[in-house]
């Protein structure tokens, strides 16, 4: 699993348990935040330290990216297979980025170059439900799979790849894009009816929301996280509109608009003469400070009633719209600012449920308000803070999206091919032997019970030397479980599946053997045809050792 595993155990040795893997956001993720330090690097003299110490574990995860980007994986709450919104997004945006920020090192990184461009193209043709207006949060999704698409996912994508420069077009889904904003209507209103807290409030309130409709964990409430960036997505999509000096609403946007700011109508409304003017923004090295300054925002505190200002009892908006011709600048004024004060919304219900000693829980319960699940939890924190920042004017430099090349006609999925791979030695990764491998592909057809799992157990290191639990297998396709290891070439391996109840394991009976081939003659994939054959001894112990015990 490598670089997409997404769990391991404090003395750095991975968790063998059954888990969502792989999770390949891990690798884009990262290699985004180590840009951005990277960035700092290079602001203050360095150079030397970003070139020999974090530029090679960025490598690594942009290899990654290009070459698996295009395989199943698990969505950021770690419970859908398939391709996740966020995922995608956030791998577009860790490859364009690393195409630039290889040039300003004095390098190249043709792995970006090459897959940049499809995943600009698969990401604007494959995630859009245009019936239902609204983006679909995972595809290829297992069969059987059955949710709405509305999920917070794409609202969190929006902001993580957030860019100031970003065009409002429909290609790569920014904060201002018709798509996303109506999106963030069809997300809030699938809240409004299933949590009781949000009973009474009109259909143009903000209200309080969780990851998805459908959500069952600890109940389904709503989360802290999912709240705050509601409110975060709406300030990203004003800042973007001001520095391009207007906004336009089509068809799709239109139902969006038209609830804050019911005299919205389809047509382009252009700013204040002279507010493009990048000096009434200001400028910063974070980036750029929005036109104006925020209005009803004290510091640390609300300075209006508990629904937020600008909304009426029911937390509906009362913002003016008086005037609201197409081309007017003081609509595009009002409209923003009825997009602010609904985002203003959101964050006074946050404040609302937070306890007095101003703690985050993971989230709050959805008749009470009480704080639910991970308490004091990093990232409802991390949003708080962004929320902030990005409502106070204060937004992360460009990374880049405008330079983005031309998206291909046709898209292709085929990733870059095998990449190549080297410890970040200088940033204290161990050494560890980078010899030719083979690539092996278990399958294996095996229907299950809940609480039942499957593994790959052999006769080589990558499957456990026969321990029972090593190689966990996961169902992208279920029934079809699936394990990917690297293997020696020119190897004989020996492997059995093994079924995992509650507290034991059951070898199936018999082993299977295949040989993998030399260095560069490619992978190997077993059949999805195969099936677990009937288990034969239950094993108990934490391993097995052929030597001692007929283990199949």
């Amino acid at each position: 699993m490598g670089l997409g595993e997404p769990k391991y155990q404090i003395n750095l040795t991975r968790f063998n348990g059954v888990w969502g893997r792989p999770q390949r956001d891990g690798p884009a993720l990262r290699a985004i935040t180590l840009m951005t330090y990277i960035n700092y690097l290079l602001d203050n003299n360095g150079m030397a330290k970003a070139k020999n110490v974090i530029w090679p574990i960025v490598q690594n995860d942009l290899n990654y990216v290009a070459e698996y980007w295009s395989g199943i994986g698990y969505d950021l709450w770690e419970e859908v297979a398939g391709l996740s919104f966020f995922t995608i997004q956030s791998q577009h945006r860790a490859l364009l980025e690393g195409s630039q920020m290889a040039k300003r090192l004095g390098y190249t990184c043709a792995a970006c170059d090459s897959q940049s461009p499809q995943l600009a193209c698969f990401l604007a043709n494959n995630f859009w439900n245009a019936s239902a207006n609204h983006i679909i949060a995972n595809i290829q999704t297992p069969t059987g799979f059955a949710r709405s698409g509305i999920d917070s996912n794409y609202l969190l994508g929006a902001t993580e790849n957030f860019d100031i420069d970003g065009s409002c077009d429909n290609a790569y889904y920014q904060p201002c894009s018709s798509r996303v904003l109506a999106s963030h209507k069809a997300y809030v209103d699938s809240f409004r009816s299933i949590y009781p807290i949000n009973a009474g409030k009109n259909s143009s309130a903000a209200v309080a929301t969780g990851r998805y409709p459908e959500d069952s964990y600890y109940g389904g409430n709503p989360w802290y996280i999912c709240t705050l960036n509601a409110a975060e997505v709406l300030y990203d999509a004003a800042a973007q509109f001001r520095r391009q000096g207007q906004l336009t609403i089509d068809s799709t946007s239109l139902s969006f608009f038209q609830q804050i700011y019911p005299s919205a109508a389809v047509g382009t409304y252009n700013a204040p003469q002279g507010s493009g003017d990048r000096g009434i923004w200001g400028s910063s090295k974070s980036g750029e400070r929005t036109w104006g300054s925020p209005s009803r925002w004290g510091a640390g505190q609300w300075s209006g009633n508990e629904k937020g200002e600008g909304q009426n009892e029911n937390g509906g908006n009362s913002y003016n719209q008086a005037n609201n011709a197409n081309n007017g600048s003081a609509a595009f004024t009002d409209i923003l600012g009825a997009m602010t004060n609904y985002a203003d919304g959101f964050v006074s219900l946050v404040r609302q449920y937070t306890p007095t000693n101003g703690s985050f829980s993971e989230q709050y319960n959805k008749t009470t308000g009480e704080p639910l699940s991970a308490w004091a939890l990093t990232w409802s924190f991390a949003s708080f803070v962004t929320m902030s920042q990005r409502r106070s004017g204060e937004y992360p430099a460009s990374w880049g999206l405008k330079n983005a090349p031309a998206t291909p006609s046709t898209c292709s999925t085929a990733g870059s091919g095998p990449e190549s791979y080297a410890p970040a030695t200088a940033a204290g990764a161990p050494t560890v032997d980078m010899s030719c491998s083979v690539q092996i592909t278990f399958h294996v057809n095996a229907s299950t019970n809940f609480g039942t799992n499957i593994y790959v157990s052999g006769n080589i290191p990558a499957l456990g030397n026969w321990s029972p639990s090593y190689e966990p297998m996961t169902p992208p396709s279920y029934p079809i479980w699936e394990a990917i290891v690297q293997a020696p070439p020119n190897t004989v391996v020996s492997y059995s599946y093994v079924q995992q109840n509650p507290t034991n394991y059951a070898f199936e009976q018999g082993n299977r053997t295949i040989t993998t081939p030399a260095c560069g003659d490619g992978r190997v994939q077993l059949s999805t045809q195969d099936s677990i054959r009937a288990p034969g001894t239950t094993i108990t112990e934490n391993y097995c050792n052929p030597d001692v015990t007929h283990c199949w």
